[in-house]
């Protein structure tokens, strides 16, 4: 008898699944924004910031201290990207470093394009000089939509 993974989300057909690798950290306050739902004291009101309540998730992160991990504001240090939206500072911060990743951009990207990020922490098409963070599986056509990366963190500067 032969046993199977299957992943416990639904994949576009001939696209592989592979599993990410993660860890915790504890968000610094460039990460912590409370973002509760509109309405409640102390929520960002709407259309202040992103106005969707996002956070600083889906944004590349860097070290900033003992198992402290800061927004990235630039390519260098990154150590992966932040999959959920810490509160307040030392809330956990769950980041991706291997794998299929899911990433905010920050401008029009296309299946292929190399990835690094802006000073926002946001994916952006690697240029020459840049450290690529990894490979974009799909298209973005804007700032702020949602684009997968496959993380390559450590690849060589381009």
């Amino acid at each position: 008898m032969t046993t199977t993974s299957r992943p416990i989300y639904p994949v576009p057909l001939g696209a592989t699944w592979e599993a990410e690798r993660a860890i915790t950290l504890a968000a610094d306050e460039t990460l912590a924004q409370f973002t509760g739902p509109p309405g409640i004291p102390g929520s960002a009101p709407l259309g202040k910031g992103d106005g969707k309540h996002t956070g600083f998730s889906l944004r590349f992160v860097k070290p900033t201290g003992p198992d402290l991990c800061g927004l990235a504001t630039d390519g260098k240090r990154v150590v992966g990207l932040m999959a959920n939206k810490p509160q307040v500072a030392g809330d956990a911060a769950t980041v991706v470093i291997r794998g299929r990743a899911i990433a905010r951009a920050g401008g029009a990207l296309a299946a292929g394009d190399l990835v690094t990020c802006n000073n926002k922490g946001k994916a952006v098409k690697a240029v020459a000089g840049d450290r690529v963070l990894g490979t974009a599986l799909t298209n973005a056509a804007g700032e702020d939509l949602q684009v997968s990366v496959l993380l390559q963190m450590g690849a060589p500067v381009l």
